[in-house]
C-alpha cells in the first residue's frame, strides 16, 4: 500500500510540474508575442496531435481554452479528485476513479456548449444554403458567394460563413478552410455541402443541381430533425439532473449520518460499494458526453 502511495505521488508530481512549465512557457510566449513589432503575425501555440479532437470541440464551444490552459485545469481536477478519494474517502480506487471524472470536468464543459452551439447553426443552415446557391449560381466563385451568406444569413450560422470567407481571403486553401468547418459542425448536411465545394474545387465538376438537390432534401427533412433534436434534449436534461442529483443526494447523506461514511471508509462491503458509485458516476458522464457528440442532423 506504501508502495502504492508512493508511485502515485510521483505520477502526480510528473504531471503537475510538466502542467505548470506549459503554463508559465504560455506566459512567456504570449508577453514575446506582445513586445513584438506590430504588424506581425502571431505565433499560435503548438497543441499536440492527440489534443486535436479536443481542439475541434473547442472551437465549436467558443470558449477560449488553449492547450496549457485544459492540461493544467485537468490535473487539478485529477489532483483534488484523487486528494478527495484516497485521503478523505480513505480509497485509492476511489481515489482514482474521482480523479479521471474531475479531470474530465474541462472537455465536459467545451463538449456541452460546442453542442449548444451546433445545434443553434444548424437551425440557420438551410437559409445559408440557399443564400449561397443564389449568389455562386451567379458569380460561380465561392469565398464571394460565403461573403453574402456571411452578410445575409441567420446568427450564428453567418458567423461560420464569415469565419470561412476570412480564412480564405487570408490565404487558407479552400479545402482546408471546409474540412475544419466540417468538423466543427458534426452534421451530415455540413458533410454534404463541403463535399460538394470539394468536388468543385479539386475537379471543377458542376455543383449546381446536387447542392439544389441536397437543400430540397433538407428541407423535407427539417421537421424530423427538430423533433429528434427536441426529444435528444429532453434526454440529456433528464440524465444531467439524475446525475447531480444523485451526487447532491450522496453527499448530503455522508455529512448527515456520519454511521454512513464509517461504513463507506472502514468496511469492505461499503469501500466496494463506494467503489462502484463512482464507478458508475464516471460511466454516467460518459454517457453524458456521448451523448452530446451524436451527430447533428
Amino acid at each position: 500500500m506504501t508502495w502504492a502511495y508512493m508511485v502515485i505521488s510521483v505520477v502526480i508530481a510528473c504531471c503537475f510540474y510538466v502542467a505548470i512549465r506549459v503554463f508559465f512557457d504560455e506566459i512567456v510566449a504570449r508577453r514575446n508575442i506582445m513586445q513584438r513589432v506590430a504588424g506581425k503575425a502571431e505565433k499560435q501555440e503548438k497543441e499536440p496531435h492527440w489534443f486535436h479532437w479536443i481542439a475541434t470541440i473547442r472551437d465549436a464551444s467558443g470558449i477560449n481554452m488553449p492547450f496549457s490552459r485544459w492540461l493544467l485545469l485537468s490535473l487539478i481536477g485529477l489532483i483534488v479528485g484523487f486528494i478527495l478519494g484516497a485521503i478523505l474517502l480513505k480509497n485509492i480506487i476511489v481515489g482514482i476513479l474521482l480523479g479521471v471524472t474531475l479531470a474530465a470536468i474541462p472537455t465536459w464543459l467545451l463538449n456541452y456548449y460546442a453542442v449548444q452551439y451546433r445545434e443553434k447553426v444548424a437551425s440557420g443552415l438551410i437559409p445559408a444554403f440557399e443564400t449561397f446557391y443564389s449568389e455562386y449560381t451567379i458569380t460561380r466563385n465561392v469565398p464571394k458567394a460565403m461573403d453574402v451568406v456571411a452578410r445575409q444569413a441567420p446568427e450564428p450560422a453567418k458567423d461560420e460563413f464569415s469565419r470561412m470567407s476570412n480564412e480564405i481571403y487570408a490565404g487558407n486553401s479552400v479545402n482546408q478552410v471546409l474540412d475544419g468547418f466540417s468538423r466543427r459542425m458534426n452534421n451530415r448536411w455540413v458533410r454534404l455541402f463541403t463535399a460538394l465545394l470539394t468536388m468543385k474545387e479539386n475537379r471543377g465538376s458542376q455543383i449546381e443541381q446536387p447542392l439544389l438537390n441536397m437543400i430540397a432534401e433538407q428541407k423535407k427533412r427539417q421537421m424530423e430533425a427538430k423533433k429528434d433534436r427536441s426529444e435528444l434534449a429532453q434526454v440529456r436534461l433528464v440524465h444531467l439532473i439524475l446525475m447531480i442529483g444523485s451526487i447532491v443526494l450522496f453527499l448530503v447523506n455522508l455529512v448527515i449520518r456520519p454511521d454512513s461514511y464509517t461504513f463507506f471508509t472502514t468496511t469492505t462491503g461499503g469501500r466496494w460499494a463506494l467503489v462502484f458509485i463512482v464507478g458508475s458516476l464516471l460511466i454516467s458522464l460518459a454517457i453524458f458526453m456521448l451523448m452530446n457528440r451524436k451527430e447533428l442532423d
